[in-house]
């Protein structure tokens, strides 16, 4: 592992949006990072999701870092850990096969004997997300939107919003609660 005068130096760069000293960044510490999530985590298969918004925090939060509070380290597992704990408490769908069908099954080609009911509750679902991500999804599946577009208006590479738009999905699906036949 690189030592924490390093370190700071690549969080310092990381702050001015350096890429090379963040890929430099992640690659001395995510061995450290994916033990912190490992600890707080019950479900394993979270933890590259928890690793990836992590790392995207430590890049658009790195101008926070003040070395005269914390260690660099320090700094970045209580960010690990505080998206571990987000993860652990957000109550996302656990089960693989059923997250599969989530993802894969369009809206309309769910079985439901009410859809009516369906449709009233997709307004209430919507609000377990931020701001932020109701736009996100509202744009990408409302108004087609490209992730490329999207990406552009939130300052985020495009497989990080697939990513959002992803899992804003999975989120406003289970809080419908539907009767899901698996």
């Amino acid at each position: 592992m690189t030592d924490d005068c390093s370190l700071t130096e690549l969080l310092r760069r990381t702050a001015q949006s350096d890429e090379r000293a963040f890929a430099r960044l992640h690659m001395a510490t995510v061995s450290k990072m994916r033990k912190v999530a490992r600890l707080t985590l019950s479900n394993p298969s979270e933890l590259d999701d928890v690793l990836q918004e992590a790392y995207l925090k430590i890049w658009f939060k790195a101008r926070r870092f003040d070395p005269a509070i914390a260690s660099p380290i320090s700094w970045m597992a209580a960010v690990v850990r505080n998206c571990a704990i987000d993860s652990a408490r957000s109550g996302r769908v656990r089960d693989a096969a059923l997250k599969r069908w989530i993802v894969e099954t369009p809206l309309d080609a769910v079985d439901t004997p009410d859809m009516d009911h369906v449709y009233s509750q997709i307004g209430p679902a919507m609000q377990v997300l931020s701001a932020e991500r109701r736009m996100m999804l509202c744009r990408a599946y409302l108004q087609g939107e490209s992730r490329k577009a999207l990406a552009l208006e939130f300052d985020a590479p495009p497989s990080t919003i697939k990513t959002w738009l992803r899992r804003s999905l999975l989120e406003v699906r289970e809080a419908i609660d539907w009767d899901l036949r698996v």
